[in-house]
């Protein structure tokens, strides 16, 4: 098949007719692979497309974009208003599906408080003085003749006992701002609660002053040494526990023969992000398994539910392109669970930028830790009876459709004990370890989705060259010899070329067995990426919609707006509408709302008729105006 520029447009100019007359008309339900009640599942049979997917027992023409509401809200600062016009833009624009990420933090949130006494002691000549938290930056010196304190207080006595019990919490941190010329490192000391200081106290004055009496309850781990101008975190959740309930003082000394600054709530430095000054209070973060909170999940449905768009949900949890960050899960999964190690031995851990909205730790998780396979599933399994919930008393509308369990994996080996332990006992090659490992981590979480009150169909997505692609061998060996809990498995080409993304749709490895072969994730119109430039104009983003479908592919477009360089919008306007983007004097926005109209038109056929370049005999019958275009 070769595409021909000049039928390429006509092609184009005929999505523009809106007078064919097509109608979509959907028959009983047909034989379907998957039980449970599920709100979509895939039939395997009972149609012309191998492959259907169906909601409600019917089949349902998947036309999706990606917005990426995370970023829109914490890179951005779009409120909820904002996204809710979003959703309503995505479906005036002819899209029959948003998908969009739910953070596990979102549901799970770690409660974070800022102290209720700070005091700032020096020792020599300042013994008797104090000083107040105007005096940020705090700078703590210990080198024998020149030492000096932050003392911090909390009060916990006002958690919710059910969801942060005292005593009992699953993981606590203390997160400062500080900075350092060399590097430094910090010990945090444990002290009684019923001890006598307040923000007026003095070194003459403090109960403790860094003496041995104490022993250090957390100090500067190895791989985060105190240097640049970031957040430090130490975990203190031992001793937090050891407290019980009330009050929490921690007193903050440099390690001996250094010397860092500290923020105590006033600014240190000149770093901003989304132009405010970042947060250099010290904060207590409390982390617990049993608390949930559903309002943000609740309103992101309600977004697509008023909008009269389905939505998908990806989660963003323990892996979410190849990592782990701090911002994505609540705290206790970085202080419970196995992260992961290279194969020197070296932690996983690395540190982003202040300014970082995904947080400052960035990490990989060990996915054969048994403990944080059963905790990761218990919580997708209580978002989606949660979903249930909602969906019943909101009229049943079923607007949620389908889950991402997750976004773009990692098939790396991880060097820990639980992988190690494992890949020994299984005797397999490093790459099938690694495979089975990536199938046994995601099928386990849609395990959690098919089992819920709420079942719904379930994909995960590859990164191009990423080494997943084998995992839909297995899967589909899987779901012959015993059973899968995984429906299908897509990639994110992007850089493919029109005869690549033809052969997509029909063509091994995503075109195999059972799997339906989804273009999870494509864009055009990219400025910041070289492949793009100069190679593609606007006019190619509708057309890479009609050239998957050719080929027997369904295509989800990235993405509505998230600065990744393939944005549809630049931004959303005070009335609520959205500037689209323009590329190379276009607006791709505009060949894609044209295509999506028209194909939603003959939405049945696409949805069941196999397309003849995957096989099919009577797809572009049915479809002339596309038939012009392929030769």
């Amino acid at each position: 098949m070769n595409f021909k520029k000049d039928l390429v447009l006509s092609v184009l100019a005929l999505t523009g007719v809106l007078g064919l007359g097509v109608t979509s008309s959907f028959p009983s339900k047909a034989a379907t692979n998957q039980g449970n009640n599920p709100i979509s599942k895939v039939a395997t049979s009972g149609f012309d497309k191998k492959q259907v997917l169906e909601v409600n027992n019917q089949p349902f023409f998947y036309n999706g974009v990606q917005i990426r509401i995370d970023k829109l809200r914490d890179n951005y600062g779009y409120n909820m208003t904002d996204i809710r016009n979003a959703f309503k833009q995505a479906k005036s624009d002819g899209f029959t599906v948003v998908n969009s990420q739910i953070l596990w933090s979102d549901v799970q949130p770690d409660k974070s408080l800022n102290p209720t006494d700070v005091a700032y002691v020096k020792n020599g000549d300042d013994a008797a003085k104090n000083f107040s938290e105007s005096s940020t930056p705090f700078t703590l010196t210990n080198d024998g003749t020149n030492q000096s304190l932050v003392y911090l207080k909390y009060d916990l006595s006002n958690l919710d006992s059910s969801k942060f019990k005292a005593g009992g919490l699953d993981g606590a941190k203390l997160r400062i701002y500080a900075k350092a010329n060399t590097t430094a490192n910090l010990n945090v000391y444990g002290l009684n609660k019923d001890d006598n200081w307040s923000n007026d106290s003095t070194w003459k004055t403090i109960p403790f002053k860094g003496d041995t009496s104490h022993k250090a309850i957390s100090v500067s781990p190895s791989y985060d040494p105190i240097k640049d101008e970031n957040y430090y975190d130490f975990d203190v959740t031992d001793f937090v526990n050891s407290q019980n309930a009330g009050k929490v003082t921690l007193a903050l000394q440099a390690q001996k023969g250094t010397t860092l600054e500290m923020g105590g709530g006033s600014q240190i430095g000149s770093k901003k992000v989304l132009n405010k000054s970042l947060n250099e209070t010290p904060q207590l973060t409390l982390s617990s398994k049993s608390n949930y909170d559903y309002s943000y999940l609740d309103q992101v449905i309600k977004a697509a539910r008023d909008a009269d768009i389905k939505l998908e949900l990806l989660w963003f949890g323990s892996d979410t392109t190849k990592e782990a960050t701090e911002h994505r899960v609540p705290y206790y999964v970085m202080h419970d669970y196995t992260i992961s190690k290279n194969s020197d031995g070296k932690s996983s851990i690395t540190k982003a930028a202040p300014t970082s909205t995904t947080g400052q730790y960035v990490f990989g998780l060990d996915k054969n830790d048994a403990n944080l396979q059963k905790q990761e599933a218990q919580s997708v399994s209580n978002v989606f009876n949660h979903v249930a919930e909602n969906n019943a008393a909101n009229g049943s509308t079923d607007t949620v459709i389908g889950a991402q369990m997750p976004n773009e994996p990692t098939i790396k080996m991880s060097y820990t004990e639980p992988s190690l332990s494992l890949k020994s006992k299984m005797n397999l090659s490093s790459s099938d370890f690694n495979t089975w490992t990536l199938w046994n981590y995601t099928n386990n979480l849609d395990a959690a989705v098919k089992t819920s009150a709420y079942p719904v169909w379930t994909r995960v997505n590859n990164a191009a060259s990423d080494g997943g692609d084998a995992i839909i061998a297995l899967n589909e060996n899987k779901r012959s010899s015993s059973s899968t809990n995984l429906d299908a498995v897509g990639l994110d080409p992007y850089q493919y070329d029109y005869q690549h993304l033809y052969n997509y749709g029909h063509s091994k490895p995503y075109a195999n067995g059972d799997n339906i072969p989804m273009v999870m994730e494509d864009g055009m119109g990219a400025n910041s990426w070289s492949w793009a430039k100069g190679n593609y104009s606007p006019l190619d983003a509708g057309l890479r919609t009609i050239t998957a479908l050719a080929g027997g592919a369904t295509r989800n477009y990235y993405d509505f707006k998230s600065g990744d360089g393939f944005d549809l919008y630049d931004g959303v306007n005070s009335d609520g509408t959205f500037t689209p983007h323009e590329y190379n004097g276009g607006k791709a926005i505009e060949s894609i709302r044209d295509v999506n109209h028209f194909v939603n038109k003959i939405g049945y056929d696409l949805a069941t008729k196999q397309a003849d370049g995957a096989g099919g005999n009577s797809f572009y019958s049915s479809m002339p105006s596309l038939q012009v275009g392929i030769t």
